[in-house]
C-alpha cells in the first residue's frame, strides 16, 4: 500500500484498514508457527503498511493533516 492511497481515505476508513492489517499480520504469524507460510516477506510488508497507517492517523491527531 502506498502513502498516496492513504491520502484519499477518511479517519474511520484508516482505523478499519489498520484493524484489518493487524488481523492479517496476526494470521501470518500464527501460520508461521504452524509452518504453513510460503512467503515470509509478506510479514514485513504488512508491518510497514501498519506503520504508514498509524503515521497518517497521528498526523490527523496532531493537526498536520486536516480532515476533509
Amino acid at each position: 500500500m502506498k502513502k498516496t492511497e492513504l491520502n484519499d481515505k477518511s479517519i474511520t476508513e484508516l482505523k478499519k484498514l489498520e484493524m484489518d492489517k493487524i488481523e492479517e499480520y496476526r494470521n501470518i504469524r500464527f501460520n508461521e508457527v504452524l509452518g504453513s507460510v510460503n512467503d515470509l516477506s509478506q510479514k514485513k510488508v504488512i508491518r510497514h503498511d501498519i506503520a504508514r497507517i498509524k503515521t497518517v492517523l497521528r498526523e490527523y491527531e496532531l493537526g498536520i493533516r486536516k480532515v476533509k
